[in-house]
């Protein structure tokens, strides 16, 4: 049997590579290339947004210069520059065939539409394997809900998700960017200061923007560090600029950070993560982790259930990104932290249920039956018993390798992650 296995996942390489007639990279945004659209290489996202905007003659306007990065992370950010990328790099309006283009609602192109503005669902052929053979199914891939998402025109999304996609892609221009954020800054200093470092587009001048990986390199323990420290500060910063943080009282705001930042680096490196298989989270610069370490063996089992238990679920469901920063931000506004005050516990409440409601209308915008519905809500849901597993053993970890000086963590991170 497993002989059979590997002979089928390298028959299916071998495939895979034979039908390669096209450029892997979408000329658009990077992102993997599912194939020649209206002449170009793009992904089914950029393929689906230029057919969109011609289409249904849409007109954007860009907030800045006209010059926007227009990469993976960020492409939802500015479709004024993402159209007029398409255009650069050849994308042909009279290549879409009006009525078709217009009503023709095969399967796929359903399945194109959902996932336009979302993260890749290419795999490997490890990964399609791991897929294939686990029991458990989403209601996105599975062909009986397929045929109910609805063929009417995407519903406008609700107002705290857009504001949580653009606050989302302020912070990716800063992950996706070749700079070292602060360090040994204390966490009182990041979260009691007024300016914001997301808000401050000089800090990118000159930097070099990270692309699709080419090349992969085993992370060691200084890049771990430097990638927990950026991703740390940049959640604190993407706390701040969601009410209702900014009023709430010093001592609750830590409470909440410290909560939630172990499961928010989790959750960012997973999701982010350009798919190499099943076994490894890649990093923008296209460092990497590996399910079984090459030293620190006591994190075998941690990487093992941040890989089982967020990332290959987050890719079997095929997560898109209004999804995953509306599950994101319910489990940083968790009204069950102890030692917050009676009146932020309420506050956070309100907050989070009007988060789970919003979650709700973006998945009803893509299913029509009500069990289809809940189905996918709930796996969603399943992510919080998860995260929380996984952070008390994140943190007995770092205790660890404090405690024999196995690594060395900044201030940021120790505040965060190691103190009580």
């Amino acid at each position: 049997m497993v002989l059979n296995l590997i002979e089928a996942m390298d028959m299916a390489e071998a495939a895979e590579r034979n039908q390669r007639i096209v450029p892997e990279l979408c000329a658009v945004c990077s992102d993997k290339s599912t194939g020649l659209h209206y002449g170009v290489a793009t992904c089914n996202g950029c393929k689906t947004f230029f057919r969109r905007t011609v289409v249904n003659d849409q007109h954007f306007g860009c907030k800045a210069n006209n010059d926007c990065h227009v990469e993976k992370a960020v492409r939802c950010a500015c479709r004024a520059c993402r159209f007029q990328k398409c255009l650069i790099v050849g994308m042909d309006k009279s290549a879409i065939q009006g009525e078709r283009d217009k009503i023709g609602y095969t399967k796929r192109r359903r399945i194109d539409d959902l996932y336009a503005d979302g993260p890749s669902t290419s795999t490997t052929a490890a990964a399609r394997q791991y897929t294939d053979s686990s029991t458990e199914q989403s209601p996105m891939s599975s062909p009986s809900s397929t045929s109910t998402q609805s063929s009417s025109s995407v519903p406008p999304r609700p107002a705290n998700i857009e504001s949580l996609i653009e606050l989302e892609a302020k912070c990716n221009k800063f992950r996706m960017a070749d700079i070292e954020l602060e360090t040994n800054v204390d966490l009182r200093t990041v979260i009691s200061r007024q300016s914001s470092i997301i808000n401050d587009e000089t800090l990118l001048k000159n930097a070099r923007t990270f692309t699709s990986v080419t090349q992969l390199v085993r992370q060691q323990s200084e890049d771990i560090v430097a990638w927990h420290r950026k991703d740390l500060l940049l959640m604190i910063e993407w706390a701040k600029e969601q009410t209702p943080f900014p009023i709430l009282p010093e001592a609750d705001k830590i409470a909440l950070l410290r909560n939630h930042a172990f499961a928010h680096v989790m959750l960012q490196q997973s999701f982010y993560s350009q798919d190499f298989g099943p076994d490894i989270i890649v990093m923008p610069n296209g460092t990497f982790m590996h399910r079984v370490p090459a030293d620190e063996t006591m994190l075998r089992p941690l990487l093992g259930k941040v890989m089982d238990q967020i990332m290959l679920p987050i890719r079997r469901m095929s997560m898109r990104q209004e999804e995953f920063i509306a599950v994101k931000a319910i489990a940083f506004w968790n009204p069950e932290v102890s030692t917050l005050t009676p009146d932020t516990k309420d506050k956070v409440m309100q907050h989070r249920n009007e988060l789970l409601a919003a979650l709700f209308n973006v998945i009803s915008a893509s299913f029509k039956t009500p069990q289809a519905c809940a189905e996918r809500f709930g796996r969603m849901l399943l992510f919080t018993p998860h995260l929380s597993a996984i952070t008390a053993m994140g943190t007995e970890n770092m205790y660890l390798s404090s405690f024999f000086n196995l690594r060395e963590f900044d201030t940021i991170v120790k505040e965060l992650l190691l103190d009580d």
